[in-house]
């Protein structure tokens, strides 16, 4: 553990342009660019906020917090979990060139494509606490622990 953070301290510039890179090249073929990675978890977070509350008609229980939050809640750190293990497991087949060609530490390759799919996931807190705040939930001390 103590060598993988000695590694990504002493390579933290490859590591920050490696991870930029990956952001920026995860969405360069598609029409809408990098704004396809904060539109497809909006759409997929309205589709179950309409199925589950207007599709099965949920009533809201008398002073619990509404669905939506719940929902929130729950999906922006799923998104960044999957994200980040699904992209992880392949990054040694998806930086192949670089393990195979020079003396490279492939011990930080899951960790530039973890930082990559944490920009959108905090992107995605922040945008959590506002809408908490717009519904009557302003930010409190409890919220701290979006960070755990």
């Amino acid at each position: 553990m103590k060598q993988i953070i000695f590694d990504l301290w002493t390579n933290k510039r490859m590591v920050l342009s490696l991870a930029k890179n990956d952001f920026k090249q995860r969405f360069a073929g598609s029409y809408f660019g990098i704004m396809w990675a904060f539109v497809n978890p909006v759409v997929t977070i309205m589709l179950y906020w309409f199925v589950f509350t207007i599709g099965f008609r949920n009533p809201q229980s008398n002073g619990s917090y509404p669905f939506v939050l719940w929902l929130i809640a729950g999906l922006i750190p799923w998104f960044l979990f999957s994200e980040a293990l699904t992209s992880g497991t392949n990054a040694l087949l998806e930086y192949s060139y670089l393990v195979k060609k020079v003396v490279f530490k492939i011990d930080i390759l899951p960790i530039v494509k973890i930082m990559s799919a944490s920009v959108v996931h905090f992107f995605f807190l922040i945008m959590m606490v506002i809408v908490y705040w717009f519904m009557g939930y302003p930010p409190s001390l409890y919220q701290l622990q979006i960070i755990y």
